[in-house]
């Protein structure tokens, strides 16, 4: 699946990540996400939560 959409940087450096991103990823509000940079591009990926987290 390649999917493209178009976000904005705010004033605090904060990048709104679109809904249907968001769903297909199932991040939620909180999430932890890992950012990676290379060659000029910027990557979202979502972490992987130990089960033992929420405890």
């Amino acid at each position: 699946m390649h999917i493209v959409t178009k976000s904005k940087i705010g004033s605090r450096g904060q990048i709104v990540i679109s809904k249907v991103a968001r769903d297909i990823l199932g991040l939620l509000e909180g999430s932890d996400v890992i950012i990676e940079m290379r060659e000029g591009e910027i990557g979202i990926m979502p972490t992987k939560k130990d089960i033992l987290d929420g405890y």
